[in-house]
């Protein structure tokens, strides 16, 4: 059983200026938590301009 997400395929987000974790998470459609749990040692407040975040994918498995 999967946990809903295609985690073979994340995306890789390259942060603009003025974006934040919230905002990439509306944008792309997943949590906060989760944008957390794809990439170690981010923090709200280590987000930066031209910094590579990588994304789970939201496309939903076969298995939901």
């Amino acid at each position: 059983m999967t946990n809903g997400w295609a985690q073979n395929n994340p995306i890789q987000h390259t942060v603009k200026k003025g974006e934040t974790l919230y905002r990439l998470s509306k944008t792309y459609g997943v949590t906060v938590d989760q944008i957390l749990q794809h990439n170690p040692g981010l923090s709200a407040s280590g987000l930066k301009d031209g910094m590579v975040v990588v994304l789970p994918s939201t496309i939903a498995t076969a298995e939901d």
